[in-house]
């Protein structure tokens, strides 16, 4: 089922690096584009991470959190723990077309009441058998949040502590950016405001899927 979509990128994380995991909503329709689903690119190799040769964009350029491309899509991927994956064409470069307003980031949020919490369960995490009784309908979801606490912890892995819809969660981070924003400020930890957040959950990891922040935004 080849196919072609227009895609809003919200994440763009380290997966296996040089890997990378890039993600992002559908955008259908011409001058009053509506949102569609998520979009998660993913090659054939390992669990599916993009390497440099999966990821070349006409004209050059990197691919940035909130440019729209163009990406031409094989068919859809197999695993149901993470029902948006679509494999690349890795034959057809990816073309950025547009870029979406940071002012519209509210268009695209989301309000799930929980984010794959299983009872009984830690938080940052759902088991893989959990998942595969219960597949979900998405494993990706773009939030608004008033705070959050970022930090770098004993075993030098960065988190992100937040509440949602009245629950509180504590995520790895994968966004390759925010390692450098708190070295540039000099701490291990910071308080963030006003900020959107990318999460997903991971393929599973010795019996249990992961729960990870792979992009921040403000």
């Amino acid at each position: 089922m080849q196919t072609t979509k227009r895609i809003i990128i919200l994440a763009n994380s380290v997966k296996h690096d040089p890997g990378r995991c890039i993600a992002g909503r559908e955008v259908i329709g011409g001058s009053v584009p509506r949102i569609g689903e998520w979009v998660r690119p993913v090659s054939t190799i390992g669990e599916g991470e993009l390497l440099h040769r999966h990821m070349q964009v006409t004209g050059g350029g990197p691919i940035s959190v909130l440019d729209i491309f163009e990406v031409h899509l094989v068919s859809r991927g197999v695993d149901p723990s993470q029902p948006e994956n679509w494999i690349i064409d890795e034959s057809k470069p990816w073309n950025r077309v547009g870029r979406w307003p940071e002012g519209s980031l509210n268009l695209l949020a989301e309000s799930p009441p929980d984010i794959w919490c299983q009872q009984g369960t830690k938080r940052d995490r759902t088991s893989a058998a959990y998942v595969g009784a219960n597949p979900p309908r998405q494993s990706l979801y773009f939030i608004e949040l008033s705070k959050a606490y970022v930090y770098r912890n004993r075993w030098n892995k960065i988190r992100l502590a937040f509440a949602h819809a009245g629950i509180s969660y504590d995520f790895g981070v994968t966004d390759p950016l925010m390692r450098g924003r708190l070295e540039r400020q000099g701490t291990d930890s910071s308080e963030l405001s006003s900020l959107w957040v990318c999460v997903s959950l991971a393929p599973p990891y010795k019996g249990d899927h992961y729960k990870i922040v792979a992009r921040i935004i403000g």
